[in-house]
This record gives structure tokens, C-alpha cells and sequence, in this order.
């Protein structure tokens, strides 16, 4: 299968809310800030869907046969961030 029709077929099975998020970020290249206020959404439910969104597709994209060893990193740079209380 193409590229580009695992792609529409992945696109297909999404609801409103998701194809938006998916245009967004993907299509118009905007960050994660920057889709919260197009969309007039919260920063947190963006990064839950997002999240969410970018495993479907790379499971969508690895069961038509590509980015076979690809992985989606999730909140690494959440966990490693320090309470500045528990310093000091």
C-alpha cells in the first residue's frame, strides 16, 4: 500500500476532533501552544490527543509496512522535569 493511502485510510477512521488536531499540528505545522489556541483548547487535552493521535498513526504507518523500527517517545521530558519545592 502507498504512503499516501495508509495515510487517508489511517485519516478516515478519525473523528471531527482528532482530524482537526491531526490538521493542525500536522498539516499546518504548529506547536503544541499554538494548536491549544487555534483550536481553543486546553494545552493538556491537546498534548493527551496528540499523544494518542501520533501512536495510532505510527501503528497505522508500521501495519502498512513502514517506519518499521520507529518508536513515539511519550512524556520523557514531563518525567524528567524537577519539583523546584523538593530543592534546596
Amino acid at each position: 500500500m502507498p504512503r499516501n493511502a495508509a495515510l487517508a485510510a489511517f485519516r478516515g477512521t478519525l473523528s471531527i476532533e482528532e482530524q482537526a488536531l491531526f490538521s493542525t499540528r500536522f498539516e499546518r505545522d504548529q506547536s503544541l501552544a499554538q494548536t491549544a489556541r487555534t483550536l481553543g483548547w486546553s494545552e493538556i487535552r491537546v498534548r493527551k490527543l496528540d499523544t494518542s493521535l501520533r501512536t495510532r498513526l505510527l501503528d497505522a504507518l508500521q501495519g502498512a509496512g513502514f517506519l518499521q523500527k520507529a518508536r513515539v517517545r511519550i512524556g520523557a521530558s514531563l518525567m524528567l522535569r524537577r519539583d523546584p519545592r523538593k530543592e534546596g
